[in-house]
């Protein structure tokens, strides 16, 4: 890839949002490494912030399949985060979700993620169980932890339509009704199933 012209942070956040378009890292920070490494001069290289690089990677996938397309694409992931919100719900009445981060704004870009945190006493086997019952026989769960914020958190992950499934398994209720990222701290758009239903409803 050649790198566009100039190694502001906004140039190397297109150069990223491309590799993410065309295959060659699936991975958004790793796709920043890269496109500052390519400007020859990394140690002066510009650092984009990972929403530069999807708002790049948005408008490009929308330039590649065409906004009607896109929109579709869109709609579907947040069906699919519906559906797995609404078995979560049915299986375990006592437990609450939510959809949270750029896919509660309608957004998805180069690395669709759905990030889901419970409100929870239910362990993660629990759900992976709950949501094998539920259709989602043919899935490779994978057990993960992340270590956020208010300490670490059980995780379950997998693909699903091209998309990253993120449950995160919050036992605290501060936690899970937090409005910032567990992470970084910075504020997160946060919805409701009923929420979501309603966004669907409208979009």
């Amino acid at each position: 890839m050649s790198p566009s012209h100039g190694h502001d942070s906004d140039a190397i956040a297109r150069d990223a949002a491309r590799l993410l378009s065309l295959g060659r890292t699936a991975d958004l920070d790793d796709a920043i490494r890269l496109a500052r490494q390519a400007t020859g001069e990394e140690g002066k290289a510009g650092h984009p912030t990972r929403l530069q690089v999807r708002r790049h990677a948005q408008a490009m996938s929308m330039q590649a399949m065409g906004e009607e397309a896109y929109r579709a694409r869109c709609r579907a992931w947040l069906a699919l985060a519906e559906d797995i919100m609404t078995a979560i719900e049915q299986a375990f009445p006592d437990s609450r979700t939510l959809l949270v981060g750029r896919a509660a704004e309608g957004h998805f870009d180069a690395d669709p993620c759905i990030h889901i945190p419970i409100a929870t006493e239910e362990s993660t086997s629990d759900f992976a169980q709950a949501l094998t019952l539920y259709g989602y026989g043919d899935v490779d769960f994978a057990f993960t932890t992340l270590d956020s914020r208010a300490g670490r958190l059980s995780q379950i992950e997998w693909l699903e339509d091209d998309a990253r499934i993120v449950l995160t398994r919050c036992p605290q209720s501060s936690v899970f009704e937090s409005a910032s990222d567990l992470v970084t701290g910075k504020p997160r758009a946060r919805l409701t199933l009923n929420g979501l239903r309603t966004l669907l409803e409208k979009t």
